[in-house]
C-alpha cells in the first residue's frame, strides 16, 4: 500500500449554482424534483457521489483525476490524486467503517483511500490491467469491489487485498452493494453474463439468478430490505426474491444507477432522458425530474445527508441536487421553559422538539391561550416570533404555548405544539419552611431526601447527600452534624447543586471525613435546603434529619 502522509493539493471552487437555490428561506415552498446543479473542477467527469462520515458528499472526477468533497449548501474542494489522468480514472466511492472514503481507479489497477481531510492512500491490485469498478462497505468491516474481468474484490482497513474468481463464464461484475440488516452477503450485478448475484464473506461461496438475455444489468440497491437493480438494456427494473426469483418491471430511458431515499423510496438514473425517476419500495413509478443540463449522462446518485438525492453528471462535469420533496416531521414536541412559576415579565424559552429529515432552519410562534385544558382556545401573539418570550401583564390569568416549525431544503413541515404553561396573576406567597425527618415533601409530587451513613467512626470520610426527585430545581445545601443540644459540630458540606442524578432528579454530593474532635455518641445530620431566588415561589426552606452514631477512631 502506498501511502502519501502530505495532503493533496487542494482546488476550491466558488460553485456557481444553477437552477434553484439550494437553500430556501424559512417558510419557502419548494417542489419535488427542484434540481440544482454545482460545477466540479474543471474536465470532471463524475462517475459516483457517497456520503461521508463528515456529512458532505464525495464525488469521484473520473478522467480529472480529482476527488471532489461538496458540502450541502454547494461549496466544492476538489482532491487532486497522485497518479497520472491516464492510470487513474477515479469511479465507484463509498465510505468505509474506518471514518475514510474508499474508492476504485478503474483504469490505474488501485483502490484508494482518502481521509476527510484529503490524505490519500493507494493500495496496488494483483494485477495493474485490473478494472475496479464499483466498491461498498461490507458487513465483515471491509470494502468489497467490483472487477470487470469477472472477479470481486475484498480489502480489509490495513490494506489486504484479496481477489475471488467469479465462478461463471463471461463474468463483468458491475454494481455492488451490502445485503439487508443482518445479512451477510454482497450483491452485485454482472453485466455480461445477465445475473444478479451475491457472495457470502468467505470470498467463495456465489449464487446468481439469470436474468433475460442481454438485459445488462448495471445498478443495485437495497431498497426497504428489498434488493433492486436496473437492466439498462432492456429498460427494465428487476427485484430479487429469496435470493431465487426475480420480479420485473417495465422502466424507460436506460436506467442505470440507483439508490435508496427518505421515506422507502428508489430512485435511479435514467442515462437516455437525462433524468431522476422515484419509484416506491414497492417500485410504483412516483414521478421523474429532469436534470437542466443537457445529456448530462446522470451516472451514480446517493441520497444525501439533507435527505435530497444527489447524482454525478459525467458529461456535464456536475453534481446535482434534486429535492426528494421531504419536509421535516415532528417526532417529539417542542417544550418551554421554565414551565412552572411563569408570571409577568418572566421570559420563556422554546425548545425545537425533535425532527426527521434534516431540518436546516426553525420558526417560531408564541400563543396565548384561555383554558389550560383547551387548545382551541390558542390565538398567535402579534410579533412573538422568535425563540424567546417575555410574559406582559396582558397574559396573566392565561396561558402560553409554542409552535415550531421546522424548514429543510424541501419547504417547512407541519407545525409542533409544546404544552400549555400558566401565567400567574400574581406571585404566590413564599411558601412556609418545612421540617421533617429523612424525606420532606416540598410541593406537590416534590420531594427531597437526606442520604448518610446510619454509623461511622471519626475520622473515617463518609458521603453525604441531598436529592431531589425533579431535576427542575435549584438551591444551596448545607449538612452539618449538630449535637443533643442542636449546636452544630462540624459542616460536612454546603453549596449548590453539583450535578444531575439520572433523568429526573438532582443531588448534592459530598465525600467528607468525620472530625476526629467528635466524642463517641448518638448525633443528628441535619441538612438544610434554601431554593434560589427564582424558586423561592415555588419551594420553601427545607430541613431534614437523620441520626448518626459515631463511634472512637481506630
Amino acid at each position: 500500500m502506498k501511502k502519501f502522509t502530505r495532503a493533496v493539493t487542494v482546488l476550491v471552487s466558488s460553485a456557481a449554482l444553477v437552477g434553484a437555490s439550494l437553500m430556501g428561506a424559512a417558510g419557502a415552498t419548494a417542489a419535488p424534483g427542484d434540481v440544482s446543479e454545482i460545477g466540479l473542477a474543471a474536465g470532471s467527469t463524475p462517475r459516483d457521489v457517497a456520503v461521508g462520515p463528515d456529512n458532505n458528499l464525495w464525488v469521484t472526477g473520473g478522467i480529472s483525476n480529482t476527488i471532489a468533497k461538496v458540502t450541502t449548501a454547494g461549496a466544492v474542494t476538489a482532491y487532486a490524486l497522485p497518479l497520472p489522468a491516464n492510470v487513474s480514472d477515479p469511479w465507484g466511492i463509498a465510505a468505509g467503517p474506518d471514518g475514510n472514503m474508499w474508492f476504485s481507479l478503474r483504469a490505474g489497477g488501485k483502490i484508494g483511500r482518502m481521509t476527510t481531510a484529503g490524505a490519500v492512500s493507494l493500495i496496488d491490485l494483483p494485477d495493474s490491467a485490473m478494472r475496479p469498478q464499483d466498491i461498498a462497505a461490507g458487513p465483515d468491516g471491509n470494502m468489497w469491489f467490483t472487477e470487470l474481468g469477472g472477479r470481486i474484490g475484498r480489502v480489509t482497513m490495513t490494506g489486504v487485498v484479496t481477489m475471488f474468481n467469479v465462478p461463471w463464464a463471461n463474468s463483468q461484475p458491475h454494481s455492488i452493494v451490502q445485503g439487508p440488516d443482518g445479512s451477510s452477503r454482497m450483491y452485485f450485478t454482472d453485466s455480461g453474463a445477465d445475473r444478479i448475484a451475491l457472495v457470502l464473506m468467505d470470498g467463495t461461496t456465489f449464487g446468481s439468478v439469470q436474468l433475460t438475455a442481454a438485459a445488462s444489468p448495471s445498478g443495485i440497491a437495497n431498497v426497504d430490505g428489498s434488493i433492486w437493480f436496473s437492466m439498462s438494456a432492456l429498460n427494465r427494473l428487476g427485484k430479487l426474491v429469496a435470493d431465487t426469483t426475480v420480479l420485473e418491471m417495465a422502466a424507460s430511458g436506460t436506467p442505470t444507477a440507483m439508490t435508496n431515499g427518505v421515506g422507502n423510496t428508489m430512485w435511479v438514473s435514467l442515462s437516455a432522458r437525462n433524468a431522476i425517476a422515484k419509484y416506491s419500495a414497492q417500485g410504483a413509478p412516483l414521478g421523474e425530474y429532469p436534470l437542466t443540463s443537457p445529456n448530462s449522462l446522470p451516472a451514480g446518485l446517493v441520497e444525501g445527508p439533507d435527505t435530497n438525492v444527489w447524482v454525478a453528471q459525467t458529461n456535464a462535469g456536475k453534481v446535482a441536487r434534486v429535492l426528494s420533496g421531504q419536509v421535516p416531521v415532528a417526532t417529539s414536541a417542542p417544550s418551554i421553559s421554565p414551565a412552572t412559576g411563569v408570571k409577568a415579565g418572566t421570559t420563556v424559552t422554546a425548545s425545537e422538539g425533535t425532527w426527521d429529515y434534516a431540518p436546516a432552519s426553525y420558526t417560531y410562534q408564541w400563543q396565548a391561550c384561555s383554558n389550560g385544558a383547551d387548545a382551541n382556545t390558542c390565538a398567535n401573539i402579534a410579533g412573538a416570533t422568535s425563540k424567546t418570550y417575555g410574559a406582559t401583564a396582558q397574559n396573566t390569568n392565561q396561558y402560553l404555548r409554542v409552535g415550531v416549525q421546522a424548514v429543510n431544503g424541501s419547504g417547512p413541515g407541519s407545525p409542533s405544539y409544546s404544552s400549555l404553561v400558566g401565567v400567574a396573576t400574581t406571585p404566590p406567597p413564599a411558601p412556609t419552611p418545612v421540617t421533617g425527618g429523612q424525606t420532606v415533601t416540598i410541593a406537590e409530587g416534590v420531594t427531597l431526601t437526606l442520604k448518610s451513613a446510619k454509623r461511622s467512626r471519626a475520622g473515617v470520610k463518609r458521603s453525604f447527600a441531598v436529592i431531589a426527585n425533579t431535576s427542575n430545581i435549584k438551591g444551596k445545601v448545607r449538612i452539618s452534624i449538630v449535637d443533643a443540644a442542636g449546636r452544630e459540630r462540624q459542616v460536612v458540606a454546603k453549596g449548590r447543586w453539583l450535578k444531575p442524578l439520572g433523568a429526573n432528579t438532582k443531588r448534592a454530593l459530598k465525600r467528607k471525613r468525620i472530625s476526629r474532635s467528635l466524642s463517641p455518641g448518638t448525633y443528628t445530620v441535619k441538612a438544610v435546603f434554601t431554593p434560589t431566588p427564582a424558586f423561592r415561589d415555588n419551594y420553601p426552606v427545607a430541613t431534614m434529619s437523620k441520626v448518626i452514631t459515631i463511634r472512637p477512631p481506630r
